[in-house]
């Protein structure tokens, strides 16, 4: 078992008052528990529990271990959650171009409420009806990962006329991820902040 593991289980039993409430909740033997709690003394070299068949009583040493362990095991439990937190977030910048007509009409005015719940993306939106160069524009054609757009479109949907229509595209129209964040605008190759 690991330094943190027998952390836990020599806190868990001090916080119950027992080896065999501890026992239960972490679902051991009290026995189990009792020869974590003896490993990890051997390990340090110091007394940390004196035993008595009614309670568990602390040395000065064990009052210490005890009081930072609490803490360093609190501080593995936040690291946890935060990064727990973070994995579910999109973030990052989001480009999406688009004809003048659809953009302005219809990907500017669902912006407000994309970002506010998104936080963490930044949109360029490029409104053009020029036929624009992919690789000088750092465009990519949604039809290249449909897959993936139709999943995203299935959480935030907008069709264009042409899709719904059954006129050219898919079935399904990505809007990408449109997370509150800063927005830059293109049109016709200037850029709007």
């Amino acid at each position: 078992m690991e330094p943190a593991s027998e952390m836990r289980v020599f806190v868990r039993a001090l916080d119950r008052g027992s080896f065999s409430a501890a026992a239960a909740d972490l679902e051991l033997t009290p026995s189990a528990v009792s020869k974590l709690i003896t490993r990890l003394e051997d390990r340090l070299g110091v007394r940390l529990v004196n035993r008595s068949t009614r309670k568990l009583a602390l040395t000065p040493e064990g009052e210490t271990y005890l009081a930072r362990a609490k803490r360093i095991l609190a501080e593995i439990d936040d690291a946890e959650a935060e990064v727990g937190r973070a994995r579910g977030v999109p973030r990052g910048l989001l480009r999406v171009n688009s004809v003048t007509h659809f953009g302005l009409h219809q990907l500017a005015p669902a912006l407000p409420e994309f970002l506010a719940r998104f936080p963490e993306i930044d949109v360029e939106l490029a409104n053009t009806d020029r036929v624009i160069d992919l690789v000088a524009e750092q465009a990519q054609p949604w039809r290249r990962s449909e897959r993936a757009a139709c999943a995203a479109a299935a959480r935030y949907p907008i069709y264009s006329p042409f899709t719904a229509a059954g006129r050219g595209g898919s079935q399904c129209a990505s809007t990408g991820r449109l997370p509150p964040g800063r927005v830059r605008a293109r049109a016709g190759g200037a850029t709007r902040q």
